[in-house]
Order: C-alpha cells, then sequence, then structure tokens
C-alpha cells in the first residue's frame, strides 16, 4: 500500500490545522449531516438519534481495494489449539513451542497462583443505566471481571509468542474462556485510526482469531463497530479506512456485521459523572452501553497528541465526530478527556496485540519494536500500565514513557475518576514467559 496516497500523517495533520483540513473536518463533522448542538448533549436526556458526518456505504466500501498486506510471520510451523481445546484447556496447558518451554500462569506478585474466575460464573452485564440517574462510578472498575485475581488485584495475561493466533489463543485460555459470550450479542471496538497497517491499526487476523473463538462458545450477533480518525484527509474518514484495509470483505468472511458510527443511523445514548471534563456529558454510541459484550482490540504504541495509546485511548473513537476533531473540545484536555469516555461503558475483554509497537511518533507511524506479546485483561488501566512498561522496555525515548507510569496524565485522570486500579501493586502478572515477566513487574514497581 502506498501510504502517501491515502493518510496523511498526525504530524502533517497538526502542521496544517489552521487550514483547509480544518475546513474538510468542520464540514464532515457538523455541516452535512445535520449535526446535534451541544444542547443536545444535556445531562439526563437520551441522545441524539443522528451521528454528524456523511453517510458511508458501508455494504460497499471496500469492493476494489486491495487487502492489508499480512504482517505476521507464517503459522504454518506452529499448530494453534483448536477452538475447542482452548476453551477447554487448563491454565497450565503446554503453550506455543516457539515461545519459551516455561510452566504457564506463573504470577510474579509473590501471591500464590489463583486461576482466573470463570467468565461462565461472573454476573451479566447488566443494562446501561439512564443518564438521570446513572451514579458517580457505574462499576466501572473492571477487577469484578473475569480476569479478576482472588486476591482482588487485576489480572493481567502476558504471552510472549511469535504467532499471533497461537498466542491469542493462549491468553484466552489462560482469561478463562470466552464462555461468557454464550448466547449474547457481542461489540467489538477495534483501532481503526487510519489506513496505515499494524501496529498503527488493529490486524485484521485479531479481529478473525476473536471472532472464530466466539463462534465456538455459540456468541450472538457480532458486531465490529467504529469511527476512524481524522487524518485520511477526507470527509468520510471511516468510509475511506474500511476501503483501504477492505473491511467488507473480512467482515463478509467472517459473517459479522459492520457499524461505521458515522451513519446517521447509528443510535446515542448521553452518561455524565461528577467532575467530568466533557461539558454537558457525552453522547456515544447506544452499543457501547447495552448489555452486549464488549471486547475492545488495541495497539500498543506511542501518540503524538495522548503520549500513548492502548486500551484507555481507544475510546477516542466512540464520541460524536463534532466533538472529537482536532479543533473540537476533545482535544482540550486530551489525556483526561479519553479517560472520561470510557466511564461510559464497562468492557468484558480487552486484548491487546503488541507482537510489534510504535517506541515513538504515532498513532500512524513511528519506530518499530518488536516485544512478540499479546495482552488480556479487563481493568483498562492495569492493561495500559502494563502497555507503558512494554513500550519502556522496548526502548521509547518518549519524555512521558520515561517518567512514571502512574504520574503520566491519562494514569492519573484514571485512577481520580476510580476507572479501574490505582497503584502498581494492585496488577498481578500471570503469562507463559517468566523472564518477560520479571522484567514487566520490575518497571511497573517503580511506578
Amino acid at each position: 500500500m502506498d501510504k502517501s496516497d491515502k493518510t496523511l500523517s498526525r504530524r502533517d495533520f497538526i502542521a496544517v490545522v489552521g487550514g483547509a483540513l480544518v475546513a474538510t473536518e468542520l464540514a464532515a463533522g457538523c455541516g452535512e449531516a445535520g449535526a446535534p448542538e451541544e444542547a443536545a448533549l444535556t445531562p439526563g436526556q437520551p441522545g441524539p438519534g443522528a451521528a454528524p458526518g456523511a453517510a458511508q456505504a458501508a455494504g460497499t466500501a471496500g469492493a476494489a481495494a486491495p487487502s492489508m498486506a499480512a504482517t505476521t510471520p507464517a503459522t504454518a510451523a506452529a499448530t494453534p489449539p483448536t477452538a475447542a481445546a482452548a476453551m477447554a484447556a487448563p491454565s497450565g496447558a503446554p503453550m506455543n513451542t516457539a515461545a519459551p518451554t516455561t510452566a504457564a500462569n506463573v504470577p510474579v506478585t509473590g501471591a500464590p497462583t489463583t486461576p482466573a474466575t470463570s467468565p461462565a460464573t461472573s454476573p451479566a452485564t447488566s443494562p446501561a443505566t439512564s443518564p438521570a440517574t446513572m451514579p458517580t462510578t457505574p462499576g466501572m472498575t473492571a477487577m469484578q471481571g473475569p480476569a479478576a485475581a482472588a486476591n482482588g488485584k487485576a489480572k493481567v495475561i502476558i504471552i510472549k509468542t511469535t504467532d499471533r493466533k497461537d498466542g491469542i489463543m493462549q491468553a484466552l485460555t489462560m482469561f478463562g474462556g470466552l464462555g461468557f459470550a454464550a448466547g449474547r450479542d457481542v461489540i467489538i471496538k477495534p483501532n481503526f485510526n487510519s489506513t496505515y497497517e499494524f501496529p498503527a491499526t488493529t490486524h485484521d487476523d485479531t479481529i478473525r482469531t476473536v471472532v472464530e473463538q466466539l463462534r465456538a462458545v455459540n456468541a450472538g450477533n457480532i458486531i465490529l463497530g467504529e469511527s476512524a480518525g481524522a487524518t485520511t484527509f477526507t470527509a468520510q474518514p471511516t468510509q475511506t479506512v474500511t476501503q483501504a484495509k477492505n473491511t467488507m470483505k473480512l467482515v463478509s468472511d467472517l459473517k459479522i456485521d459492520f457499524v461505521s458510527y458515522d451513519e446517521p443511523s447509528v443510535e446515542w445514548e448521553t452518561f455524565m459523572f461528577d467532575g467530568m471534563t466533557w461539558s454537558g456529558g457525552l453522547a456515544i454510541p447506544k452499543l457501547m452501553r447495552s448489555d452486549r459484550v464488549k471486547i475492545l482490540l488495541p495497539c500498543c504504541k506511542t501518540h503524538t497528541l495522548a503520549d500513548y495509546t492502548f486500551s484507555m485511548k481507544l475510546a477516542a473513537g466512540l464520541p460524536q465526530r463534532s466533538r472529537r476533531g482536532l479543533v473540537s473540545d476533545m482535544h482540550t484536555d486530551l489525556h483526561e478527556k479519553v479517560v472520561d469516555i470510557n466511564k461510559g461503558f464497562t468492557p468484558d475483554l480487552i486484548l491487546m496485540d503488541a507482537l510489534k509497537c510504535f517506541i515513538d511518533g504515532g498513532p500512524d507511524e513511528g519506530t518499530e519494536r518488536d516485544p512478540g506479546l499479546i495482552v488480556a485483561a479487563t481493568d483498562r488501566v492495569a492493561l495500559d500500565a502494563v502497555g507503558v512498561a512494554i513500550l519502556k522496555s522496548a526502548g521509547s525515548t518518549s519524555g512521558p514513557i520515561q517518567g512514571k507510569i502512574f504520574e503520566t496524565r491519562q494514569m492519573k485522570r484514571a485512577v481520580a475518576v476510580k476507572l479501574g486500579i490505582s497503584k502498581p501493586d494492585d496488577i498481578e502478572l500471570v503469562g507463559n514467559d517468566p523472564a518477560t515477566l520479571s522484567m514487566l513487574r520490575g518497571i511497573l514497581d517503580k511506578g
């Protein structure tokens, strides 16, 4: 793919923010589809029923676009476990032969090893609370989820691998399987920030593997839902990205649905909480506030504007486009704003692909490194703390990354609003490679 013809880099985007690109972004976000006025986000009122932006022809997008080139090593040498075996295997099952030959589920917190609580026994996600009655902290700590350790810590699963599918299967097995999704509808949130390939955006094979495992447990309707970043230099960023990535063929092959949050048919719901940085509350898609299973698929990379982007920053694609352009209120106190979006929903699973990462620049381009990791959790703060530790270990020279993890702006805000855990001691690391776990534990323990 010739990236120069498809995507304007974020740094170039910032450089021309006073020019024609802003006019394009404003037209897409405010003028052509009846974007809601600020009053439409009044606390306690339902979100507007139409998303701003030009309508996306989702059914035909990407019909003639080339497939995104695969960037993973060949997988023929390692035979991943079958879906049934992966879902039923105990946490001590043998790991990928490409990974170090060590016992699985190795904790590095000094606490006794405890298997992840079975997702099948966890309480079902309750329907979204009405904005008028929503409490300040509506059960947003994911430590109550399937990946919570018995000692109350947030369990973060780290799999060392060279094979994406096998690594994901190992992580899901250690997570306890996807039995909690049986019979339930699912919404998957990828990172489709731009037309650039992994690690700038979620790899197709990550989506494919997760969907296959959802099928194996008889999940209900599966939707891939996204609204792309604005660095495509077009009035229809999501359509541009899905065409370049050939996403419509992917979802057709997988027999799942794709929803662009740029479409007028999207339903929105407003939420708010005390001290929220979004004035007047914030509307996000009702799909993300429903009782569907919610799965996040972030990448691992630095971010020019937000320091880094893992699971919390992934939520930047959820507000209406009129509120999240570079000239909108989202980019005033961006670090805090993206954290606050996360208060509107709770994920059931976060699966971060860190086989590769950016250690500088980002989100579209940067210096690549190869941590060779798949990371799974339910607590966004815990997973993002591990993400920063991974970037540190990979040699990031970014100033914010070099500081203490829990003193970065996203982390400080997440702790302040009680989004999840609040300190390194609250994180329990388990995985298949003791050396990796020990290294990341040491970085986390420095703060």
